[in-house]
């Protein structure tokens, strides 16, 4: 299990799933906070997860065959000497800082939720035509 995470590690596929779910949860916002004003329809948010979390693994997998260098992508060697577990760096940081607050402000909001007012329904108003 040891061999399976350090592999894991060295091919950088936790960075890369976590920026995929930070990405995602970032054009999910997006797409909630312009959904009225471009006129989408009300499917449209959940279109937008469906695709997200079918793209989710196609990146984890990408993810563990190439790796991305100065000279573009290319395959990534098998494990051998490299596969030494690497210290923790500053973008290992930012991204547990990333993940930490996305986690935070889905927290919030489903708890806002949760204690949250039914809305109002609206009654129409009466008429002298509709008392008749």
């Amino acid at each position: 299990m040891n061999k399976l995470l350090s592999e894991l590690r060295r091919r950088n596929v936790f960075r890369v799933a976590a920026a995929y779910l930070v990405g995602g949860w970032l054009v999910l916002q997006v797409t909630s906070l312009i959904a009225d004003a471009a006129a989408m329809p009300d499917w449209a948010d959940s279109l937008v997860l469906m695709l997200l979390l079918a793209g989710l693994p196609v990146a984890i997998i990408v993810a563990w065959a190439f790796e991305l260098t100065p000279e573009g992508m290319k395959r990534t060697d098998e494990a051998g000497s490299a596969g030494a577990i690497k210290p923790i760096g500053p973008t290992d940081y930012v991204m547990i800082g990333l993940l930490v607050v996305v986690l935070a402000m889905t927290g919030f909001q489903l708890i806002g939720r949760g204690g949250a007012a039914p809305d109002e329904v609206v009654q129409p108003i009466e008429t002298a035509e509709t008392a008749l």
